[in-house]
């Protein structure tokens, strides 16, 4: 995309734009008008040569409009503000970490509490948070939280907001621990606050039959490409090159 914005965007001076950004393929600019907003997205195409690259265009058709860009949508007044709230595709399943998943309830709760962050922080003003804030508990109830918990967590955030934030010790280690269930997550941070050491405990799932037999990008996988690799040879003789590339290996005299 960057070699067709090259060759268009930013040299093609029959369109100025006060401003224009791109994450991966989705982009956004403000023009006085969708004609000037077509034409731009004509010259990106043009720029294809085996032209399969089609633009598809959001333009508000009034200044109460929102449109979408990315997980937001934004919307611009007559007196040129820029008002902004929480935006989910409607082809988007309403799917999330489910309440009932096996993971630790401290994660779900972390899960959460980013999610109201996020609507928080994309909203301009009180009443898009209002709505932003909607849409994240039709979510939640969707995949089994209880309101209550809902509720508890909300009521932790604005005592949070209330609060000073905490400043974490620059000493404090981190121990990652795989998750087995919650009572044994208790055991561990009894243990450590009982130690009195400046420890925080990270869990994480442990391994599952999906990451034993499948792969999502088995071609991302560093491989030697030195031919007469020493240490390739002298590892596994007999296997393709790339041992030399392994990580967290344990070696033997």
């Amino acid at each position: 995309m960057w070699k067709l914005e090259r060759a268009s965007v930013y040299v093609d001076l029959r369109i100025t734009l006060p401003t224009y950004s791109r994450f991966y393929d989705d982009r956004n600019g403000t023009t006085s008008n969708s004609r000037k907003a077509q034409q731009l997205c004509n010259l990106i195409e043009q720029q294809d040569p085996d032209k399969l690259i089609k633009l598809t265009l959001d333009f508000p058709s009034s200044c109460n409009e929102y449109i979408p860009f990315l997980n937001t949508e934004v919307r611009i007044d007559d007196e040129g503000k820029i008002h902004s709230r929480l935006f989910r595709k409607p082809q988007k399943k309403p799917l999330t970490l489910h309440h009932n998943s096996h993971h630790t309830t401290r994660t779900k709760i972390a899960t959460v509490e980013s999610m109201y962050k996020t609507a928080e922080v994309v909203s301009s003003d009180y009443n898009n948070q209002r709505h932003s804030s909607k849409m994240v508990d039709t979510l939640l109830l969707n995949n089994g939280y209880p309101n209550r918990v809902i509720e508890a967590i909300k009521d932790k955030r604005k005592r949070q907001r209330k609060r000073h934030k905490t400043q974490t010790s620059d000493n404090t280690a981190i121990l990652k621990l795989p998750y087995i269930n919650e009572a044994t997550s208790r055991k561990f941070r009894d243990a450590v606050k009982h130690s009195e050491l400046t420890v925080k405990i990270v869990e994480k799932p442990g391994r599952r039959l999906k990451d034993l037999l499948t792969d999502s990008r088995p071609l991302d996988k560093a491989k030697c490409t030195n031919k007469n690799c020493r240490t390739c040879e002298s590892l596994s003789p007999s296997l393709d090159n790339g041992d030399c590339m392994s990580r967290n290996t344990i070696y033997r005299n």
